[in-house]
């Protein structure tokens, strides 16, 4: 399978996923692990508290919190080969970094407030439940939710991706 091809693989489940369910990290985790076989499965299941800015407390954006999980697989060292050999890390930190600014780049922003302004004219307080269910309830948010978790996988396969031959 092409890299064009896993990512759009990817980007399908993320988006279909986010649609049945409405929980961009696990969405987006889900549609990664479909691209990368070193993802555990256990890291869906796990993903799912990062959803709403992280576990609803209106940080980062839940689909940007899966793709630096992913991107830390990939390139953090263990601590013990980080204990062996120190220089290991800023590697792996410019790395987060160049996925951090990738997101920027498409969004403007990592945060999950700012996403929700861009797409809906406002923030919501996901920790109040007369806000999550105004939020959960309008028309149009799943999808457009969803497309913001199909361009952030997207981003981050091709992220992934550009070290592979």
């Amino acid at each position: 399978m092409t890299k064009e091809e896993r990512t759009q693989r990817a980007v399908k489940a993320a988006y279909d996923t986010h649609m049945k369910f409405s929980v961009c990290g696990r969405s987006a985790m889900y549609g990664l692990k479909q691209a990368f076989d070193f993802i555990p499965k256990e890291f869906v299941t796990a993903s799912m508290s990062l959803s709403g800015g992280g576990g609803g407390a209106y940080g980062s954006c839940g689909a940007y919190s899966s793709a630096l999980l992913v991107c830390g697989l990939k390139y953090n060292p263990t601590i013990s080969q980080q204990e062996a050999d120190p220089s290991l890390f800023p590697p792996a930190q410019e790395k987060f970094n160049q996925l951090r600014e990738a997101f920027k780049k498409e969004f403007g922003t990592t945060l999950c407030p700012e996403i929700h302004k861009q797409l809906f004219g406002r923030t919501f307080d996901l920790t109040d439940p007369a806000e999550f269910e105004y939020y959960m309830n309008m028309e149009g948010r799943c999808e457009k939710c969803a497309q913001v978790v199909a361009r952030a996988v997207k981003i981050t396969c091709e992220f992934l991706m550009q070290d592979e031959s």
